[in-house]
């Protein structure tokens, strides 16, 4: 056999390797990541979901703000149902942090608020009511709770 020849043959089977060992990196990264998902406790969980119904909520304030300054009544309408659908959002992350850990007072405060803006006025202050037994000093959960009861009377429910 000539070198040329030997020379292609140690290519080849140096390619074959690194291919081997990438495959073998990539599948222990893969479950190492799962591992670490698994890991993951689930306060920590709780928190990410509480993060993101927070930005939910955020996004859901600047439609509002954006449909309190709309001089087009089609737009303020647009910017409101854009509000309402990150607030559902909010509810539905909050409440997801709720059944990891029910006694996160910020989490069912934030639910409460989110409630109050859709217009669920009773499940408001049931949430809000939660918060308070956490936290009977929670000034949010205090004023939220207030609002809450004022749209209640003003729709007769």
């Amino acid at each position: 056999m000539n070198e040329k020849a030997l020379n292609k043959i140690i290519g080849q089977i140096s390619t074959v390797l690194f291919c081997m060992l990438f495959m073998v990196n990539t599948a222990s990264g893969i479950a190492g990541g799962r591992l670490e998902t698994k890991s993951r406790s689930t306060a920590e969980i709780a928190e990410r979901f509480v993060t993101k119904g927070s930005k939910a909520s955020a996004k859901a304030s600047a439609e509002e703000t954006k449909a309190a300054t709309a001089s087009a009544y089609s737009k303020k309408q647009s910017h409101l149902a854009k509000a309402k659908k990150h607030h559902l959002k909010a509810i539905s992350l909050y409440q997801k942090a709720l059944k990891l850990l029910p006694n996160l007072s910020e989490a069912r405060t934030n639910l409460g608020y989110a409630l109050l803006k859709t217009g669920n006025y009773s499940d408001a202050i049931s949430a809000l009511d939660a918060a308070l037994i956490l936290d009977n000093n929670n000034e949010k959960a205090l004023s939220y709770k207030a609002q809450a009861q004022i749209g209640l009377q003003q729709n007769g429910s």
